[in-house]
């Protein structure tokens, strides 16, 4: 397993034919089954859709502020920006933990983007296919945009990350030669990268743009997030779990408070701290990767066993997910009235709805491959 939520032709670990000398002991470390890569893959799945379910309440949709009345920051929407703080650091993981994989390993350039873009392709096109006719034919979804906007955009919101992803297999063979060379080169590479989302963050920051990253121009920016996934191998033992552990919280904590302070200032929810690139929720993403790798280390077989199979599902469930959520999670506003636990059921509902539609598409020989 080697990236973000992965389709299945990608779920296969691929021999390694020979080892660059200085990204030989990362390899070796990763020689067999990486449980801390299907721990953080879980575990930022389960962001993605916490993201996802949590954001009308973020944005007072759950419950609706009433038309002429200012923007409520009341404890609901509270607990709504403190789950969302948790989450940020999903999409980061996803990229660190492709790196943390592939860049340690050598093959062939053409062997390796052959089975790599191929096997994004055909789900990405399907996919995009299936989202197609769903959003325009079925649910007549107004953000679903035409035929004739492909590739540009996406055929529905979740999808745009294949796109960063397949520039991230194109840019692997770069990458592999740059993190061979030892780490001064990778920490000069990612001191230019840090500089270039500080610049880019403080432009969106002036200018108001309050996207997470997920626009044509920011694409480019996750090759910083692979990179620093591979270089973090080498601090896997070095910080104690309880130290990463406590970054984290601090770090979404911090999320959480700017979040609110800016959102005060505007008068509504605003995602201006929360986006990818904002340096609070990358260091809540290194910390998050240390500290899910960590924990993975110290759960038995069957447990490491249960979250194998858990991550083999990963990208089915981001596939299927806004299914689940625009047809099932209506249903969970009716089951209580306070809305903390209306966004913790819808949750709940969505991941396991996911869980199940994935596990049920992994087990049908034509359509496996697209999850």
């Amino acid at each position: 397993m080697g990236v973000l939520p992965m389709p299945a032709g990608l779920q296969g670990r691929q021999p390694v034919d020979e080892a660059a000398p200085a990204a030989a002991p990362e390899r070796d470390r990763l020689a067999g089954h990486w449980p801390g890569g299907d721990t953080i893959k879980v575990v930022a799945m389960l962001m993605v859709i916490g993201i996802h379910v949590i954001s009308p309440h973020f944005f007072g949709q759950i419950p609706a502020t009433p038309p002429g009345q200012p923007f409520r920051f009341d404890i609901h929407w509270w607990i709504a920006a403190a789950i969302d703080s948790l989450c940020r650091s999903s999409v980061p993981l996803f990229f660190m933990v492709s790196g943390a994989l592939l860049l340690p390993r050598a093959e062939p350039i053409a062997a390796f983007l052959r089975k790599r873009f191929v096997a994004v392709v055909v789900p990405m096109v399907a996919w995009s296919g299936f989202y197609l006719v769903w959003g325009h034919q079925i649910i007549h979804f107004a953000g679903t945009p035409p035929l004739s906007a492909l590739p540009r955009q996406p055929a529905f919101f979740h999808l745009w990350f294949l796109y960063p992803l397949l520039l991230s297999y194109l840019a692997m063979p770069l990458m592999r030669a740059v993190f061979a060379q030892g780490g001064r080169l990778v920490g000069y590479a990612l001191v230019l990268w840090g500089l270039a989302t500080a610049w880019m963050f403080a432009n969106n920051f002036a200018a108001g743009n309050a996207e997470p990253g997920v626009l044509w121009p920011d694409y480019p920016y996750y090759l910083g997030y692979v990179l620093l996934g591979g270089a973090l191998l080498r601090f896997r033992d070095r910080i104690p779990l309880w130290a990463v552990g406590g970054l984290f919280g601090l770090s979404a904590a911090a999320t959480t408070l700017l979040t609110y302070v800016w959102s005060v200032r505007l008068g509504t929810a605003s995602e201006q701290f929360m986006g990818y690139f904002a340096p609070n929720v990358a260091v809540g993403a290194v910390a998050a990767f240390l500290a899910l790798d960590g924990l993975s280390r110290r759960l038995g077989r069957a447990a490491q066993a249960v979250i194998r199979f858990l991550g083999s599902l990963s990208f089915g469930v981001y596939a299927v997910h806004p299914v689940v959520i625009l047809y099932l999670i209506g249903d969970t506003r009716n089951w209580f009235a306070n809305p903390s636990l209306i966004a913790l059921a819808g949750i709940a509902t969505v991941v396991l709805g996911s869980g199940a539609i994935a596990f049920v598409l992994s087990r049908i020989p034509l359509l496996r491959r697209l999850v």
